[in-house]
Order: structure tokens, then C-alpha cells, then sequence
């Protein structure tokens, strides 16, 4: 007789007795509170796609190590469960697991052996992926930056970290990876000097040679600039999206949720430059904008 398992999104804080089947989707490194509390959260989902966020804590960490691993699947019962705060609930008496108390974990299809990684191209990668969503690559690192502080939307402050990598095979290695890891160097560490590339030389750039990242001086003139292409308008002082507020106005950004913004006079101008060697359409937005005629 198979068990009868609970579905996630049955779950509330009021919920004792129960038995859930989910996956380890997600795994965050352990961090420590600003009063100093040890604490790990992870993200579990259930065959209906329903998920659920877990936190260990203290001795918790240590002890759920090798028993709670990412892609693994389990049998969970009983694991306290408490209510979100207000602010993070995605439902009506949506709750987070804690792992003390009676709970029982239980692997499933232990004879299955390690989760063994499945490797992919990173060009294979989709440009939109959820955050859940996870890849594994073998790669040469071409670049790793110093660990810095972000903070979040919530006022947090995480440790991040920007490594780039590539696994580009088809190409020959030695000189192919010499010549990324230099560019790499350049955009993070860029030169006190600035190169200026002919807009001719931009147009001859090959999307697989072109990094994001990149900052390219250009030394052009706007041969008819025109005003009356200046657009003007009410947005969003974060993301400068319009809106309909009224300028001073404060209001709920769908881009910052968690941030309360400000209507502000925001304004864009879009124009052609040339250098001689060609030409390029530009827009020029907020504070960028204004300096075209300060």
C-alpha cells in the first residue's frame, strides 16, 4: 500500500501531523545572522510543483549535511512548520519548515546511487531560466573578482562573488582562452586610458566576440541633433519605467516590490551619430541625457 503524502500546498502553520514526498531544488550556503545565529535555507518541490522553504539552524546545519542534498528526493514528516512573514507570502497561510522536534526524514531510492552531474554546453543555457533552475557546466575560469558585499532589497547584506568562465571547444584552446582571459581583464580592470574604436570597427564585431559587459568609447558628432525628439515624461525614480503617478508621488514599482518609489521627471533622446566610417543609432536616457546639453 503506497503512503499518502500531503501535497505543499495543503500545508499550513497549523498543520502537526503529516507526510510530504519533495526534492531538494535548492541549497544556499550557510550564513550567519547579524546577532551571529548560524542558519541555511533550502528550497523544497513536490510532484505537483508545489514548493515549500526549509531553515536549519545552529547544530542543524552540521547535522542535515549529508542528509538533505540538493536533487535528492526524500519522505518528510512532522517538521514544524511556521508562518511566513507578510510580506514573502505568496498565499493565504503560507508556511516554512523548521526541522526540529519529531520531524523523520527519509531518503527515497536510496539504490540509486549519488546524483551524478549532467553536463551541458554553456551555450545550451537558455537566456531565461527561473531562479530554481540549475546547470552543470566544466569550464576554464577566466576571470574571479575579489569577495564584495550586495545588499538586498530587504536591506540584507550577502557576500557575492563574479566569476567568468568558458568551455569553448571548438576553437584552438591555447590561444582562443590567452586571448578571452585579456579581454575579460580589460572590461573588469579597464585601462586609466581610453581606447576609441570607429564605429566602422564596431559594426565588423561578432556577437560570439562581444561581451556584455563591455564599454566601447566612440568619438562621434551628432551631425542634426533635433529637440524636438526629446521625450519627456513621469517615471519611476528606481527602474525609470512610466507611470501613472504624479510627479513627488510615492508608489509600488512592480520592478522593486520591496522599495517604495518615487514619480519622477524622467527624459530620452534618441539620435544618429557618425565618425566618418559609418553610423549608429543611439538613446540616451535620464542624467546621460541631460549632459548632451548641459
Amino acid at each position: 500500500m503506497k503512503p499518502e503524502y500531503t501535497s505543499i500546498s495543503n500545508l499550513t502553520p497549523q498543520t502537526k501531523a503529516y507526510k510530504v514526498r519533495a526534492r531538494v531544488i535548492e541549497k544556499a550556503e550557510p550564513k550567519l545572522y547579524p546577532n551571529k545565529t548560524l542558519y541555511q535555507w533550502l528550497k523544497l518541490e513536490d510532484g505537483e510543483g508545489n514548493r515549500i522553504r526549509g531553515t536549519l539552524f545552529e547544530n542543524e546545519v552540521e547535522s542535515f549535511k549529508g542528509i538533505l542534498e540538493l536533487s535528492r528526493e526524500y519522505e518528510i514528516a512532522n517538521a514544524p512548520l511556521r508562518a511566513v512573514n507578510e510580506k514573502w507570502k505568496t498565499r493565504e497561510d503560507d508556511c516554512q519548515m523548521t526541522f526540529g522536534g519529531n520531524t523523520t526524514i527519509q531518503p527515497l531510492q536510496a539504490e540509486a546511487g549519488p546524483v551524478l552531474p549532467k553536463y551541458i554546453p554553456i551555450a545550451s543555457i537558455p537566456s531565461t531560466i527561473s531562479k530554481s533552475e540549475r546547470f552543470d557546466v566544466i569550464g576554464v575560469i577566466l576571470y574571479m573578482e575579489q569577495v564584495r558585499q550586495v545588499k538586498t532589497a530587504s536591506g540584507a547584506s550577502i557576500d557575492v562573488r563574479e566569476v567568468v568562465i568558458t568551455d569553448d571547444r571548438s576553437r584552438d584552446k591555447k590561444s582562443y582562452i590567452s586571448d578571452l582571459m585579456a579581454k575579460v581583464l580589460l572590461i573588469r580592470e579597464p585601462s586609466v586610458d581610453r581606447i576609441i574604436t570607429t564605429i566602422g570597427e564596431l559594426e565588423l564585431k561578432k556577437l560570439t566576440d562581444t561581451m556584455q559587459e563591455e564599454r566601447i568609447w566612440l568619438e562621434a558628432k551628432i551631425p542634426e541633433p533635433d529637440v524636438r525628439k526629446i521625450i519627456a515624461y513621469i517615471g519611476c525614480d528606481n527602474c525609470g519605467r512610466r507611470c501613472e503617478e504624479l510627479a513627488g508621488e510615492t508608489f509600488k514599482c512592480s520592478s522593486y516590490p520591496n522599495k517604495v518609489c518615487t514619480a519622477t521627471a524622467r527624459v530620452n533622446y534618441t539620435f544618429t551619430i557618425t565618425d566618418g566610417t559609418g553610423e549608429l543609432k543611439l538613446t540616451a536616457f535620464g542624467a546621460e541625457c541631460e549632459k548632451l546639453f548641459a
